[in-house]
């Protein structure tokens, strides 16, 4: 074996790191094409180099899973897009969908580390560029988006004041008042810092 190494003009170290970069572990690249059942396409950051220097083609990727923190308790869904970045992680072993994963179960393929096994996961440096963005700095909690809906059996809201700008349109429910002053002695009868939460 030894022989053969050394006609090729290969070193031990030369032939472990070929077969090395033959594995997709962990990779980066990103998004070229979200295909309609939300797998994406992917073209990954680094392009092949031969020994000698000789660049080869870019490495694309298709139909990858998107991953994101997702439980019981608690998950989350973004509208990704082409070009967002993702992290790429290559499976010891082949997982179509990780939805279907209920029980331990003979793979379908024998595949390892290759790119039929690679799930996706957006990754990357904070956005300011972003639709939605979420920030924590110095232990406050701020959050910008143009339009955001909060659905909830109960929202109790405690510790502190709460500040909500605008007018209230009287509807004869709710807990706002609709009537900016008094009609009778002329008295502000609304304010946006409501204390005592």
């Amino acid at each position: 074996m030894m022989n053969i190494i050394q006609a090729t003009g290969l070193s031990e170290k030369d032939l472990i790191t070929a077969i090395l970069a033959n594995f997709f572990i962990v990779d980066y690249g990103y998004i070229n094409k979200v295909n309609p059942d939300k797998t994406v396409n992917v073209t990954h950051a680094a392009k092949p180099v031969l020994m000698d220097g000789t660049e080869l083609g870019e490495t694309t990727t298709d139909n990858v899973e998107v991953l994101t923190i997702s439980g019981a308790g608690f998950s989350v869904q973004w509208d990704y897009k082409a070009k967002d970045k993702v992290l790429l992680l290559g499976l010891k072993d082949y997982v179509p969908k990780v939805d279907k994963v209920e029980n331990a179960e003979v793979p379908k393929a024998f595949l390892h580390y290759n790119r039929s096994t690679l799930k996706a996961i957006p990754l990357c440096i904070f956005s300011d560029d972003a639709k939605v963005k979420i920030k924590v700095e110095d232990g406050a909690l701020n959050i910008e988006c143009d339009k955001c809906t909060v659905t909830s059996n109960h929202t109790k809201l405690t510790g502190g004041n709460v500040e909500i700008g605008g007018s209230v349109a009287p509807s004869g429910q709710g807990a706002l008042c609709g009537i900016p002053y008094c009609p009778y002695t002329g008295a502000p009868q609304t304010g946006k810092i409501s204390s005592g939460t």
